[in-house]
């Protein structure tokens, strides 16, 4: 939580359903104020779905002063849901931390076997991958997600989707760190040929369009399940 010291960490609650807070150097969980369903789309309290798997990104403003929010695809009985939270400015007494609840299911094809999701940080979508597949979802639009990569063979399945960025709205703000936001990075598995890939994409960042004219491949040796870089100054 980069821009508060509201919350030491956040959990969710994959049992009852529902996100916990510690603040600050504490250790004790503890539950958010009452929520306003009449401004907050859901109950962070209550939410009634599970979590499958979430990542940070277009928070409450822009440049310098970006706060990050996190973008989680939850499901329940009725099927799967982007929720979209605030726990980077908000306090444990606001009454709206939910910010958004986006509907998947009609808009996103194969979202039910969706492996790998990353959020962008400068535009209103995220990408999710799908089998041999990666869709853009720009969630506010109502529009259906679109394709916007397949892999070069049928026998390689997408395992991790991650777009680099930084989480510190100053130094990104001011440009200081090369392609934040414009480079995705695919990882597919053969299980056939048990190897693993590494692919790179320059992006539009504010419609999630490929340029798919340019790109690199690496070879890996072995299942890519999770991807994460660091930022240095020197």
């Amino acid at each position: 939580m980069p821009n508060t010291l509201n919350y030491g960490i956040v959990v969710y609650d994959q049992t009852n359903k529902k996100f916990r807070y510690a603040g600050y150097n504490q250790a004790q969980l503890e539950e958010f104020a009452p929520q306003d369903l009449s401004i907050a789309p859901f109950d962070v309290n209550n939410t009634g779905m599970s979590f499958v798997m979430a990542d940070w990104g277009r928070g409450t403003s822009m440049g310098a002063g970006l706060r990050p929010f996190d973008y989680i695809i939850m499901e329940n009985e009725t099927g799967r849901y982007l929720a979209v939270t605030n726990f980077s400015s908000s306090a444990p007494s606001d009454p709206n931390i939910a910010v958004g609840l986006y509907p998947m299911n009609e808009l996103c094809p194969g979202i039910n076997e969706a492996t790998s999701m990353a959020a962008s940080y400068v535009g209103s979508f995220i990408y999710y991958a799908t089998g041999a597949k990666v869709y853009d979802f720009a969630y506010d639009s109502n529009m259906p997600a679109t394709e916007v990569w397949t892999a070069p063979s049928t026998d390689e399945q997408v395992t991790c989707v991650r777009i680099m960025k930084y989480y510190h709205g100053t130094i990104y703000g001011f440009g200081l760190v090369p392609r934040s936001d414009n480079l995705l990075h695919i990882a597919t598995w053969n299980e056939k040929t048990q190897q693993g890939h590494l692919y790179q994409y320059l992006i539009n960042p504010a419609s999630g369009i490929l340029n798919t004219s340019s790109y690199y491949d690496y070879d890996i040796p072995g299942k890519v399940k999770d991807m994460a870089w660091k930022f240095s100054m020197q």
